[in-house]
């Protein structure tokens, strides 16, 4: 499925090149083809795991991706994204009115305390958060039977992938030219 560049996208970049550096810690802001290549295009691989009306978790969100663009390219499911930072959660909200995103709620909260919460996701996504088992100890309250978890990773994972314990399962592990898509099921 080809995702066509959309004004929502070209805002969100806009948006995000103009953000304190204190909210967007990446680079360059100042290119936004790049901007474009380096994040929106990563967002996409996140797209087969989305279906229609599904409840999704962006854990550690921050500037918010890969959350944002999915949001944007799925406009039928409600999207959750969840930051500690007051700074990054500030940002998203301001995002969300901006793009009027009907589809998106902020959670400003410690990935480590949403056990508390009484919310439950059909699929959380996550980029560059922690270590997968310390994503999983935290979602598995949350995540409703037969979820799935997908996650952005770096390379050199092998020994994170060995911390996948019940009841979650290796399903998928997907090599990109970003690093690896690492999804995992909840049983």
């Amino acid at each position: 499925m080809e995702i066509i560049p959309s004004y929502g996208f070209y805002q969100y970049l806009k948006l995000l090149s103009n953000a304190p550096k204190r909210v967007v810690l990446m680079s360059p802001k100042d290119n936004l083809d790049v901007l474009y290549k380096k994040h929106i295009d990563e967002a996409k691989l996140y797209l087969p795991y989305i279906g229609d009306s599904m409840e999704v978790l962006d854990l550690g969100s921050g500037a918010g991706f890969p959350g944002i663009p999915l949001a944007i390219m799925k406009p039928q499911s409600q999207f959750y994204l969840l930051d500690k930072r007051k700074t990054h959660t500030d940002f998203l909200r301001n995002v969300i009115t901006i793009l009027n995103l009907t589809n998106v709620k902020v959670i400003n909260l410690d990935a480590e305390l949403l056990k508390r919460k009484n919310l439950t996701f059909e699929v959380v996504v996550a980029r560059a958060v922690n270590r997968i088992d310390v994503i999983l100890s935290w979602i598995k309250d949350n995540l409703k039977s037969n979820g799935t978890v997908v996650l952005g990773k770096k390379k050199d994972i092998e020994n994170e992938l060995k911390t996948i314990k019940s009841p979650f399962h290796l399903k998928e592990l997907i090599e990109t030219s970003f690093g690896y898509l690492v999804v995992i099921k909840k049983l």
